[in-house]
């Protein structure tokens, strides 16, 4: 009992460390009876799933959840365009690329042609996004709009000669193009244009293609990539997302004014607005609480919030202490320790080592004692 005291002394900072680590990741929860998961996605607040249903902050937050796909998928519901949404975090979420695309046949004629545009109507797109272009012939052009006007610009793929265009996963000019778009569009058109319509490369790049997306998701491979070898459809679709920056209030460069940032969470000033903070919070963050007026109490259920002592319920979350007159981790099973229990291993060490202490010296005289004796009989 003493030993196993000693250690929990030991592991309790590491213990609650480890709380404090899991209580922060799930801080990312849905409001109370509302879906939290949409397939392998969660949907935090002020995100929610369904239009009107309370879940969201407004409707500008909703989601849809469309069940027809396994596993389920999760939609952006702002807006009129089918936007599957990949992962949701404190400050931005991603969502499925699309791309404008435009192939020839040898003579020059266009054989497929397909331009590309997207608005979202309360979230901006992050300038963590590039736009890329891809061809030997080709360039195109981006054109924007966001709360300081339009914006647009342009990037062009050119090379005469397969040997001319690395793999190396670069994007320098020569068959692949990359460039920066500004933060805060909130609207973009690709269009795609050729020089020659592909007729002195068409052998070995029959197609251009452009697109917007997370920078570093796209590793270019050459000439695999130009002619369609290397799958490059299917792994811009797959692998390349579109960075979506979303924040509570828009144009807000204070905390003071209302908003949904409630008690025991905080606001803090990005750029395009103000986000709340509310990762120390365990199983529902008290915006929610605010929100839906509802109180929690983490003490009736046990299974997930284990308390060996004294439970007392907080908005949040809960206290979890040892009775009077004991000591320890009362979320850990035996994690209390009795004073009296310590006195009495206290006692048994002690008599241990009394008689032990003894039993040496016990041994030390007779060994004395058998010299002695010795001595007395040569005598």
């Amino acid at each position: 009992m003493l030993l196993h005291f000693i250690l929990s002394l030991y592991t309790l900072p590491f213990t609650m460390a480890r709380g404090i680590l899991q209580d922060s990741n799930t801080s990312a929860i849905a409001k109370p009876n509302c879906p939290t998961h949409c397939g392998n996605v969660t949907v935090p607040y002020p995100f929610g799933i369904g239009k009107d249903t309370g879940c969201s902050l407004d409707n500008s937050f909703y989601v849809t959840c469309n069940s027809s796909y396994k596993p389920p998928k999760l939609f952006l519901g702002s807006t009129d365009d089918n936007i599957e949404i990949y992962s949701i975090s404190e400050t931005e979420f991603r969502i499925h690329n699309e791309f404008a695309n435009r192939c020839y046949n040898r003579n020059g004629t266009i054989s497929e042609d397909y331009d590309w545009s997207i608005e979202l109507s309360a979230f901006t797109f992050s300038e963590k996004n590039k736009f890329t272009v891809l061809g030997c012939d080709d360039y195109s052009i981006i054109r924007g709009r966001n709360d300081g006007g339009e914006f647009s610009s342009a990037c062009m793929g050119v090379c005469s000669k397969a040997q001319d265009v690395a793999d190396n996963g670069q994007c320098p000019g020569v068959g692949c193009c990359l460039t920066s778009i500004p933060k805060g569009l909130n609207y973009y058109n690709i269009t795609l244009y050729s020089f020659q319509n592909h007729t002195d490369v068409w052998s070995f790049n029959r197609c251009g293609f452009a697109f917007v997306g997370e920078e570093g998701t796209f590793v270019f491979q050459g000439t695999n990539d130009l002619s369609l070898e290397g799958g490059v459809w299917e792994r811009i679709d797959a692998t390349v997302p579109v960075v979506v920056d979303w924040v509570i209030a828009r144009d807000t460069q204070n905390c003071s004014e209302p908003s949904a940032c409630k008690e025991n969470s905080s606001c803090y000033v990005v750029e395009g607005g103000t986000v709340v903070d509310a990762t120390m919070v365990t199983r529902v963050t008290p915006i929610l609480i605010q929100a839906a007026k509802v109180y929690i109490n983490e003490c009736d259920d046990p299974g997930t919030h284990p308390c060996y002592g004294d439970c007392k319920n907080t908005p949040g979350s809960y206290n979890c202490t040892c009775p009077i007159e004991s000591f320890g981790d009362a979320r850990i099973e035996n994690g209390c320790q009795h004073p009296n229990n310590s006195k009495s291993s206290s006692s048994i060490f002690i008599i241990a080592m009394v008689f032990g202490l003894l039993a040496v010296l016990s041994g030390i005289l007779g060994i004395f004692y058998c010299i002695r004796r010795r001595k007395v009989m040569k005598l």
